[in-house]
């Protein structure tokens, strides 16, 4: 079978686009490649108990910017979607999101998973598996069907593996996707390195401030997706974190600065953070100034690997065997350091100032840009690829 000229990509999403997915998926950069682009989000239709916030339209001509409020309606679509087409699937691979794989199934076109973006995975050691994974899974609500079916050969349901794997670092993981040997490996980076490359080269001074990655943490959005519950109750969380900051800024004489979460909307909310600077849209920027970097177990912790900066991992008692606990333990041992209890009156924060390049360089390799990937934006990469037909 010849290598087929793609004329259009399609985005298919399960969350709504916003500016900032507009701009990290290379739209402006896709289009100038000569492709026509469009994003077709499904979340009303495979998370009708989401709150109905609507992919944003304006930032696309005419039907560029598809909403689909049934599975009918969508799966329908995606069938009839021709060989000169290429999909570029942000759906998870579940059994609700079955539909969509089977229809891709149907269709002429080809797709890719992006799984650039990854994070490390906790290793569950057996002397605590009984506890730390049933907990885990408890979190996650993964049900004995849910297991089952991700353990099911995808053949034998309809579903046809991934063409392409967008991938960034090294230990990259696409376990939970249907992938096979034809399954082609497209290295690039973390959607995160292309800002990198934007700002690495422009002026900057530091100013004393530590930033905190700010996760929205018992308002965000895969909760409801997911249907779980957050870990803790805002009242809580902000609480112990306020404790925190106060302590922090009357030790280092550093003021906090908070990086507000892209989906956050604390302009709504009443004032979490006491007073502090609290910022959207401007994480790279305030990494870049800083002299210390707060994080749990965001992937912006990128920035501050890629800009060198201290880091220091924050848990509570409270969050103990959560997901944001294990993962944050994990982020934290790559980066030679073990996370700290905001409640710990004692904390050196001195200690918590030094940077372990080597560890840094390690986990860059691992999980941000492998040494021989191309230093172009992402999208460029994928555009020069896909010009070559497939």
């Amino acid at each position: 079978m010849g290598k087929k000229v793609i004329k259009k990509i399609i985005f298919i999403v399960e969350r709504s686009f916003d500016f900032r997915d507009y701009q990290r998926y290379g739209i402006d950069l896709l289009r100038s490649n000569g492709f026509d682009v469009e994003v077709w989000d499904l979340t009303p239709a495979l998370h009708p108990h989401m709150p109905q916030t609507s992919t944003d339209s304006e930032m696309f001509n005419h039907d560029k910017a598809v909403i689909f409020k049934n599975k009918e309606d969508a799966f329908g679509r995606i069938s009839n979607l021709s060989k000169t087409d290429f999909v570029v699937n942000c759906v998870g691979y579940r059994f609700y999101s079955l539909g969509v794989y089977r229809a891709l199934f149907k269709s002429g076109s080809r797709y890719a998973f992006e799984v650039m973006n990854s994070i490390p995975v906790p290793v569950v050691k057996k002397n605590m598996l009984n506890i730390t994974l049933r907990r885990m899974l408890s979190y996650r609500r993964i049900t004995p069907w849910q297991n089952l079916f991700m353990e099911l050969p995808f053949k034998f349901l309809g579903v046809k593996p991934a063409d392409l794997l967008f991938v960034g670092g090294e230990k990259y993981h696409a376990y939970r996707y249907p992938v096979s040997k034809s399954t082609e490996i497209l290295w690039g980076h973390a959607l995160d390195y292309d800002l990198f490359l934007s700002a690495k080269d422009k002026t900057c001074s530091e100013k004393p401030i530590a930033v905190f990655l700010d996760q929205f943490l018992p308002f965000h959005s895969d909760y409801i997706r997911e249907k779980q519950r957050p870990p803790m109750t805002p009242y809580k969380y902000y609480g112990i974190l306020n404790d925190f900051f106060d302590r922090l800024e009357t030790k280092t004489g550093l003021e906090v600065v908070i990086a507000a979460h892209p989906r956050s909307h604390y302009e709504d909310m009443p004032d979490y953070f006491h007073g502090r600077n609290c910022v959207k849209g401007k994480t790279i920027e305030l990494v870049r100034g800083s002299q210390l970097v707060i994080n749990h177990c965001t992937t912006a912790v990128n920035f501050a690997n890629l800009f060198y900066k201290p880091l220091i991992f924050i848990t509570c008692k409270a969050l103990s065997n959560t997901y944001e606990d294990i993962w944050t333990r994990v982020f934290a041992e790559w980066h030679g350091k073990k996370p700290v209890f905001m409640e710990d009156k004692n904390i050196d924060f001195k200690k918590e100032l030094k940077v372990s390049k080597a560890h840094y360089a390690n986990y860059r390799k691992a999980y941000i840009k492998t040494e021989g990937s191309e230093d172009l934006p992402f999208w460029q990469i994928v555009s020069n690829r896909l010009k070559k037909g497939i």
